[in-house]
């Protein structure tokens, strides 16, 4: 059939509106890639084998921002953070700057994983995003310990983040931060405030010693940190925890935002949020036996019992660090709570770590 002039014309305006859609589509993709002035930073991605068909998972969750200008809405943040005035700001301006962020929505990310390559779900309105990426044999044969973004050539920055494997077996740790491994004063509403923003953060004495002690003693062991505090606090903790010497592990923090409510609802009632968390945790080492320690200013001894009514045979011992000062009181409490639980594992309050030893929980 002979085309008419108007048939042609029609056919070359079709195709130049589709070139112009695809330049369109790239040019859009691109521009929801990484900008100049934006950052990524990856949590510990936790690389676990499924016992069911023998494949490898990596679980990657990261947070992609632009940095806080720095000073700005500071004064608002102390006000809304009823903070009191320091002569040296400087740790406030530093870790309040996380919390000031302009976290970036609908980033599309790409990361690297070996020699390849693999897009993630587009970030979430507080810049978060996650994915379960199936990964083959033949990659893990290499190794696999870090992960990295994709950026384009020009862009000379790195973003990596480590890679914690999960083993099905031997012994996991799962431990609280506040009060357990540093020190906050939760129970003190002010001086919980100071220790979060306004001070460098302080280990409990001897706390990572004992947690190298278990890291360098079991096989197959695992350190999961389980907290209520926001994401935004990771870089921090992450600097402190290494720098105090505690082992590398998997965290499981709070998803927070400014607009959404006030930073002290974080330390409310961290029943159900820890007790999912902790399932979570348990579900995806089948064959792993567990030591829970935590502290007794919150909720801890509650959360615990409830996982050993649940998980019997999972647990091998629980921990409380006594932060009053009435340790009968506090061994009344765990003792109601556990009654005939008990029988199913080591249970003890401390106040000194080194009264704790391995061979308490063999």
């Amino acid at each position: 059939m002979r085309k008419t002039p108007s048939d042609v014309k029609y056919f070359l305006s079709a195709v130049v509106f589709a070139v112009f859609c695809t330049a369109l589509f790239f040019s859009t993709a691109m521009a929801r890639g990484l900008a100049a002035d934006e950052h990524i930073i990856f949590f510990p991605s936790e690389l676990t084998r499924d016992p069911a068909t023998g494949q490898y998972r990596l679980k990657i969750h990261g947070w992609v921002f632009e940095p806080e200008i720095a000073g700005v809405n500071l004064e608002l943040f102390k006000k809304t953070m009823e903070l009191e005035d320091e002569e040296d700001s400087t740790v406030l301006e530093r870790r309040a700057g996380w919390f000031l962020t302009d976290n970036e929505r609908g980033k599309d990310i790409y990361i690297r994983i070996g020699q390849r390559n693999y897009q993630m779900p587009k970030t979430k309105k507080n810049g978060h995003f996650q994915a379960l990426v199936t990964l083959s044999e033949d990659l893990l044969s290499d190794g696999v310990a870090q992960i990295h973004a994709v950026l384009p050539e020009a862009d000379q920055r790195r973003f990596s983040g480590e890679v914690i494997r999960i083993f099905s077996d031997g012994l996991g740790v799962i431990s609280d931060i506040d009060d357990t491994i540093k020190i906050s004063n939760v129970l003190d509403k002010s001086a919980l405030l100071k220790n979060t923003f306004q001070k460098e953060f302080q280990a409990v004495p001897d706390m990572a010693a004992l947690y190298k002690k278990w890291h360098e003693t079991a096989e197959n062991v695992n350190f999961y940190y389980v907290s209520s505090s926001p994401w935004q606090l990771y870089p921090e903790l992450d600097t402190f925890m290494s720098g105090a010497g505690f082992p590398k592990g998997a965290f499981y923090l709070k998803n927070f935002r400014m607009k959404d409510r006030s930073f002290l609802n974080l330390f409310a009632d961290p029943l159900a949020y820890k007790v999912g968390a902790i399932e979570t945790i348990i579900a995806q080492a089948p064959a792993k036996k567990f030591i829970l320690v935590g502290d007794s200013g919150e909720k801890d001894p509650e959360v615990y019992a409830a996982i050993l009514k649940k998980y019997p045979d999972r647990i091998l011992a629980i921990y409380i660090r006594d932060v009053g000062t009435n340790k009968a009181a506090l061994d009344a409490r765990m003792a109601e709570l556990l009654k005939e639980r008990a029988a199913h594992c080591h249970w003890q309050s401390f106040t000194d770590p080194k009264t704790i030893t391995f061979q308490d929980i063999k």
